[in-house]
């Protein structure tokens, strides 16, 4: 099994322990399916982790950088070719289409509105 996690699924994930965010997280961990990601994605995450009003724990952001960077498929995305955003409220969030158009993902995990409605 192949998925992109949205940004949000990892910080639902560290701040809410026992809750489905967490239990892919640790599936991801336990190398249970093959988490795709990209620069992007994995410059988002870095830059939302660290955001003080999550007041997580810095060794916390790191365990889940590394393993990114160890566990993770690595894709390189495409340079959008369209003039019309693939998510108009939110063309952020392509980032995450992409990844999983290119790296043949099994399913997108969000709990994103935008991305929830395609």
């Amino acid at each position: 099994m192949r998925a992109v996690l949205d940004t949000n699924v990892f910080v639902s994930g560290l701040l809410v322990k026992e809750s489905i965010p967490d239990h892919i997280l640790r599936a991801f961990i336990k190398e249970k399916f093959v988490l795709i990601i990209s620069l992007e994605i994995v410059s988002e995450i870095w830059e939302v982790l660290n955001r003080p009003r999550f007041n997580l724990k810095k060794h916390k952001i790191l365990e889940i950088m590394d393993a990114l960077g160890i566990k993770a498929e690595k894709v390189t995305l495409p340079t959008p070719k369209k003039k019309t955003p693939l998510v108009p409220e939110d063309p952020d969030d392509e980032k995450f289409l992409w990844c999983a158009e290119k790296g043949k993902a099994n399913y997108l995990v969000s709990g994103d509105i935008h991305l929830l409605k395609l």
